[in-house]
């Protein structure tokens, strides 16, 4: 690792102090260096605070004059939104040189920093460990590319891959520490998709329980036929609710005044998930945590419409025959190589007596 790329590791540690809420904005961090030394270091926040550069600025031992500037993302330009640019801020400073990691993938702004630097003669080079800073915000490159959502399912399962015991007991497979863990995720998702089975059997509020939460996360119940009780716990809190069931169905009684009915075609057995994910974009949803049950979790990976798994595997073994698993999808369905379908391991960690397995495609 060369100075640049040292530099830039600190600005990642940086941003990742943002998350949970930094949301939706990217995380961002930075770090300014002067003769060698770090000055000052930053990040952004919470959503609607300073962003990362103003924030390394207010934290310097000396003038950031001068100095160079490690920053993971392309400085913003913009003027309508709810900070001033940065580019203002770095222009005002006059630093010696202004390293990127990655450029804004936002195409009303991607290259438009840079541009404004250069333009100032302010040395700036960018793709400094570009690849790491690009993977610190997967969901906010996805939803820029593909104006799709970032998804990501979650789950805690026994060692031999169940979520639950054969009279539906699942409280609790997972040590308190994962299960705090799970909040910080729920924190950092504008929407959570579970099952009518869940919503039916476990009655769940689905709501965020992490210190310092501001906002509660969409739910949306995938609930083909108009299962679920219009009383669950899961209307009581106040956001919104998203009930998807097969397009031509409509509901008997009183909807919830939070709820919103929407209606998905069929694809095989499924709900067309993909059609729903459009939707639900078009709703200003970005990141979903998808809590299952195992037949929910199931249609996801079997269509690929996933782009993390977070596994807690916790060291206990369920054995009753009839015990459900975390992901299933029916017997008719054919993989097209192979027995099942491969998954790529990210990362793994300990949390107290679990295992937190991360997966991508």
């Amino acid at each position: 690792m060369n100075v640049k790329e040292r530099f830039m590791s600190k600005a990642l540690k940086e941003a990742l102090k943002g998350d949970p809420f930094a949301y939706p904005n990217p995380l961002v961090g930075c770090v300014i260096v002067k003769k060698g030394k770090i000055i000052g270091k930053g990040y952004h926040g919470f959503f609607g605070g300073p962003h990362a550069e103003p924030s390394a600025v207010k934290n310097c031992s000396e003038s950031a004059k001068g100095a160079d500037f490690y920053i993971t993302m392309e400085p913003c330009s913009s003027i309508n939104k709810k900070t001033p640019p940065c580019t203002d801020l770095l222009l005002q400073i006059k630093p010696k040189k202004v390293f990127i990691g990655s450029l804004d993938p936002n195409p009303a702004h991607n290259g438009k920093g840079v541009e404004i630097l250069r333009k100032a003669g302010i040395k700036t080079e960018t793709g400094i460990l570009s690849k790491e800073c690009e993977n610190i915000n997967s969901s906010f490159f996805k939803n820029m590319k593909e104006n799709m959502p970032y998804v990501i399912l979650k789950f805690a399962q026994s060692l031999n891959g169940k979520i639950a015991d054969n009279k539906g007991n699942s409280r609790w497979i997972s040590c308190e520490e994962s299960r705090f863990f799970s909040q910080k995720l729920r924190a950092g998702c504008d929407c959570i998709i579970a099952g009518a089975k869940t919503i039916i059997k476990d009655n769940p509020l689905l709501t965020v329980r992490y210190p310092k939460a501001v906002k509660q996360p969409s739910v949306c119940i995938i609930d083909g036929c108009g299962k679920i009780p219009l009383n669950a716990s899961v209307f009581k809190a106040d956001r919104k609710v998203f009930i998807v069931v097969k397009k031509g169905f409509s509901f008997k009684g009183k909807i919830p005044k939070n709820a919103r009915i929407l209606e998905i075609p069929l694809k095989g057995d499924f709900l067309n998930n993909k059609i729903l994910l459009k939707k639900l974009y078009k709703e200003g949803i970005r990141r979903i945590l998808v809590e299952g049950g195992g037949e929910t979790h199931g249609q996801f990976v079997f269509s690929g419409l996933f782009d993390e798994i977070y596994a807690f595997i916790s060291p206990i073994i369920i054995g009753q025959k009839n015990s459900p698993s975390s992901v299933v999808w029916p017997d008719n369905y054919k993989i097209k190589k192979g027995l099942g379908i491969e998954l790529k391991l990210k990362e793994e960690k300990n949390i107290g007596k679990d295992k937190l397995l991360i997966f991508g495609k």
